[in-house]
């Protein structure tokens, strides 16, 4: 009995253990080269194929006076349609290059204009009224009594459906003679540009 007691005695003493190796790192072989590639499969079926895009054209122009030369002289109780020879830019061609502006394409359209009115005589009140017509019948119009003994200035804006065709001017009335005249820091001016909608024109 006491040899078997010494036997395990000597199996737990820990001078009798040896060192603990430090773990193996794992090894890996390198990469092989790559392959070939394969035979490419069949193509497959085509996708519907997606909406087509709006067929939209550029609307967009601006004109004025500038300058003595382009004056227009004004007759009491006239309907003036104001002309504006100093085209700035016409994006779709759509302006005569003198008072009418013609809209290639159906849309809602921005539309204004401004004019300088000077008076013959500066010592009478007046009235008058600033009017944008589509085919000849007023549609927008601006009207005052002007007091003060000086040049009138007057601006008109609106946002408005048009159709392909129609004509858009500008007319001028006053209750005295006088003369529409501009230049480039108080021009007469007309202007129209199309807004980028897709619904019908009401």
């Amino acid at each position: 009995m006491s040899e078997e007691k010494d036997l395990q005695g000597a199996a737990i003493d820990p001078s009798l253990l040896g060192p603990t190796l430090p773990p193996i790192p794992p090894f890996t072989l390198p990469t092989g080269p790559t392959g070939p590639t394969g035979v490419t499969g069949i193509t497959g079926p085509t996708g519907p194929t997606g909406p087509t895009g709006l067929n939209v054209i550029e609307s967009a122009f601006r004109a004025s006076k500038q300058g003595p030369l382009e004056a227009q002289a004004y007759t009491a109780g006239d309907d003036l349609v104001l002309t504006f020879n100093n085209e700035q830019f016409d994006f779709g061609n759509e302006f005569d290059g003198v008072s009418t502006f013609q809209p290639n394409q159906d849309g809602v359209y921005s539309l204004a204009a401004g004019a300088r009115f000077s008076p013959s005589s500066t010592l009478v009140s007046y009235g008058f009224s600033f009017d944008i017509f589509l085919n000849n019948v007023e549609v927008i119009v601006t009207t005052n009594d002007v007091d003060f003994f000086a040049d009138l200035l007057v601006n008109i804006s609106t946002i408005y459906g048009l159709k392909a065709g129609d004509s858009v001017q500008v007319i001028f009335r006053a209750t005295t003679n006088g003369s529409i005249v501009g230049n480039q820091f108080n021009p007469t001016f007309f202007a129209a540009s199309r807004f980028p909608f897709t619904s019908p024109i009401p």
